[in-house]
């Protein structure tokens, strides 16, 4: 590994040591330029030089542009740099010079996370162009962007000191870029504070914005913002000794970096190529995996190079993180920083169990592969959040058979940020408080165990129902029972009633893959489902009364952007409804099955014969009581080990917070002044006045 300090030629912008910019050197002559990620970076490079799209990214549409420009800017100086060719500089040069117009960059870059990637972007290219770009037009840019970002710091929510807000995807940009412009007047007074600032924040986000269990507390999707426009500066800051993320003396968060990648690994679908997409993430990982290898290969190489192969890598969708519009990129990161063959004994996660987040995400690789997952967390003010608590995620030999479908950020019933897009339950057509925008909803785990063969978790979302009188609820409690062995099932169980007491129409809503076959027996539903090249079949099974209905969704793109929500509807006044999902060996097993439920009793049985073996799971709870499942087999119960999940075991975000808060600037003091009347400025061009 090099260290802190190393000889280097990359300017005041240190991101690369010589050792590992002579490494990606020797790699291009030999062949990388030809092949793999190099021969994609060229390809890249060339369409950037040539297509009339990009000869203008800083007028694209917002808020893609803050992509295609850093993406641009990344690129097209690494090309130059690998190949000494000045027509890829030309491009870097054009941004640069379009970035000095500062009506442009109020009217094109309006926020702080599209400063603190374009600013990220500007110093990656003045340190791999060098002599090629002008350093007094890049010094002025450092100098401009980052009294933007000072000021804006000053006054906006991103700035302020709150733990929420350090926690948020947008400070933590903010700072980044912030940093990035200060390193690059970093013989200036103003320059040193600025990096000082943003090294101060960027440690507050790892001890508020990651979790102990190596999670963030917004999805992958916004972990990926974060680590891409964070990674270049942490790298320089550490190559000129000024702060070293990877020392435990001086960064008291590194355990919970060395994490991040376990938590990557554990949601990587069954079929590789694609990733979990909870809490407002995309299933696409090219996102996610900005900033990935340069900040955590060298913390967990083994568990980095499994998530690369799987996801990007030849194991996965091969393409190394090409985007050819260049608004989800990872490309850079794979050229630079490529991680080594994964171990051949490497095996994901079995679970990851997250109280922070609310987070349960397991694995079983023994017998018959299977995987579940289930988050029910609280929300954080001000961060994205979706009406997903409760929704659970599950696949059976190597098959996704619930897909979680919900990413968006549009606060309104039936959008993808509602409980339609999620395996949950509607009341009268209502379900939870639906998300987006800055708003989000709370549920708690009441109960979480695993046993060696199954494993119980009870949630209470009454709380992400009633959200702002939305959708009152008397009382909404989930219990997943996750079995494993020894042939995997899902036995979901909801139990509602509405706040008055009337009768009302609950609909348990369930979004399986593209369905190519089915056969229905009376509420049972037989589907053969296709998911991304694997094929699987599954039972839906309701076990008691229920009307079926189907609903056609689409998504994003991704393996299913047309998919099936399967509607289970129930009329009445409320009470447990039980469903169980079944999926179904391949052709050299056969699988007899008989399940029943006692709504009164609170108790359903599933007897399970097959492979030469039969036993009988009973599944005990009290209904309408937020307790716990108890779960026997064969007439012996399986408790196991109990999971912190629990309430009391949670780890609320903090209300204080250990950085030094900046005096508050006076009311009238010119710089603020300025800074209203930017503002008022850019609302007047917004609208056209």
């Amino acid at each position: 590994m090099t260290e802190p300090g190393q000889a280097r030629d990359t300017g005041a912008f240190p991101f690369l040591t010589s050792a590992e910019l002579a490494a990606a050197g020797e790699r291009w002559r030999g062949g990388a330029a030809t092949a793999g990620a190099g021969a994609r970076l060229l390809e890249d490079a060339e369409r950037i030089a040539t297509a009339p799209a990009l000869h203008d990214p800083l007028g694209g549409r917002t808020p893609a542009n803050l992509f295609v420009i850093q993406s641009l800017l990344f690129g097209a100086s690494l090309a130059h740099r690998l190949t000494g060719r000045d027509r890829y500089a030309e491009p870097v040069r054009r941004v640069l010079r379009d970035l000095t117009d500062p009506g442009r960059r109020a009217t094109q870059l309006p926020s702080e996370v599209h400063l603190g990637f374009v600013m990220s972007g500007v110093g990656v290219a003045a340190a791999l162009c060098g002599p090629a770009v002008d350093p007094e037009l890049v010094r002025d840019l450092a100098r401009a962007i980052g009294s933007d970002l000072a000021d804006s710091a000053r006054h906006a929510p991103w700035g302020k000191q709150e733990p929420r807000r350090v926690a948020w995807n947008h400070s933590a940009v903010g700072y980044a870029g912030l940093g990035t412009a200060g390193l690059l007047c970093h013989d200036e007074d103003r320059g040193q504070e600025w990096t000082a600032q943003a090294l101060e924040r960027l440690r507050g986000f790892f001890a508020e914005g990651v979790t102990e269990a190596g999670m963030t507390r917004e999805g992958l999707h916004y972990a990926g913002f974060v680590f891409r426009t964070a990674a270049p500066f942490l790298l320089a800051c550490r190559n000129l000794g000024l702060f070293d993320y990877r020392d435990p003396a001086a960064n008291p968060q590194l355990d919970r970096l060395r994490r991040v990648p376990t938590w990557f690994a554990a949601e990587v679908m069954p079929t590789g190529s694609w990733l979990r997409n909870r809490n407002d993430s995309d299933w696409d990982p090219r996102r996610a995996m900005g900033g990935f290898l340069p900040l955590f290969g060298s913390l967990d190489p083994g568990t980095v190079a499994w998530v690369y192969e799987s996801l990007l890598g030849d194991g996965g969708r091969g393409d190394h993180g090409q985007d050819r519009a260049l608004v989800a990129s990872a490309l850079f990161e794979s050229v630079l920083w490529p991680p080594g063959p994964p171990p051949a004994d490497f095996a994901p996660p079995a679970l990851l169990a997250d109280p922070d987040t609310g987070h349960l995400s397991e694995r079983s690789g023994a017998g018959r592969p299977s995987g579940f997952s289930v988050a029910c967390g609280r929300f954080a003010s001000g961060l994205h959040g979706q009406a997903d608590v409760g929704s659970v995620m599950f696949d059976a030999y190597g098959v996704p058979v619930l897909l979680d479908s919900g990413a968006a950020n549009d606060p309104s019933e039936g959008s993808r940020s509602s409980s339609r897009a999620h395996n949950l339950v509607l009341v009268d057509g209502r379900g939870q408080f639906p998300s987006g925008r800055g708003r989000g909803v709370s549920g708690t785990v009441v109960h979480a165990y695993r046993g060696v063969a199954a494993t119980g978790v009870t949630c209470d979302l009454a709380e992400a129902y009633g959200a702002a009188g939305y959708n009152p609820v008397n009382h909404a409690l989930r219990h997943c029972l996750y079995v494993r062995e020894p042939f995997p099932y899902l036995l979901v169980v909801d139990d509602l009633a509405r706040a008055d007491g009337a009768p009302a129409t609950f609909d348990q809503l369930f979004q399986l893959p593209p369905a190519t076959g089915m056969l229905r027996e009376r509420e049972r539903l037989r589907l053969d489902v296709e998911f991304d090249s694997a094929a699987g079949r599954v039972t839906l099974w309701p076990l008691d009364a229920c009307t079926v209905h189907e609903e056609p969704r689409r998504t994003r793109a991704h393996p299913c952007p047309e998919h099936t929500t399967w509607i289970l509807r129930r009329r009445g006044r409320g009470g447990v409804m039980a469903t169980l999902v079944l999926p179904e060996p391949g052709a050299g097993d056969t699988l007899d099955v008989h399940a029943h439920l006692d709504r009164d009793a609170g108790r359903v049985t599933v007897r399970l014969e097959g492979a030469g073996t039969v036993h009988t799971d009973r599944f005990a709870f009290a209904p309408g009581q937020a307790s716990r499942v108890e779960i026997t087999r064969d007439g012996h119960r399986l408790d196991g080990q109990p999971l912190q999940l629990a309430p009391q075991q949670r780890s609320p975000v903090p209300q204080r917070l250990s950085v030094p808060r900046r005096p508050t600037v006076p009311r009238w003091h010119p710089r603020r002044v300025l800074t209203g009347l930017r503002r008022r400025a850019r609302r007047r061009l917004r609208s056209g006045r």
